[in-house]
């Protein structure tokens, strides 16, 4: 499983656990689809080759970056980047935090 699988699934996660309800369209998780599309997008392919590894015309796969843009409320491949890092950041970092009170707890 690859970095940018990681990301599509804490995105998924994230979208689907808010504590406050985002816009109606953004409240909608990730499709299977948008979190492949999104998975390319991350590592960097262009429309071209994500369509041809997909096997989906460019005008799907720009349709689902649009969709993915509208559900993480950002403009840009570079803004759903740095949103999505920034997610994994802050999710690990919640995690060993996690495990650092676990452990603290159990001694």
């Amino acid at each position: 499983m690859g970095f940018g699988s990681l990301i599509c699934r804490f995105v998924q996660m994230r979208l689907r656990s808010a504590s406050v309800p985002p816009p109606a369209e953004s409240a909608q998780t990730l499709s299977p689809r948008e979190a492949e599309v999104l998975d390319h997008l991350v590592k960097g392919y262009p429309y071209k080759e994500i369509a041809g590894s997909l096997g989906i015309s460019y005008e799907t796969v720009h349709t689902h970056i649009r969709r993915v843009y509208e559900k993480l409320e950002v403009h840009s491949r570079s803004e759903a980047m740095v949103k999505c890092l920034g997610q994994a950041q802050q999710a690990r970092a919640l995690t060993e935090a996690a495990a650092r009170t676990g452990k603290g707890r159990r001694q």
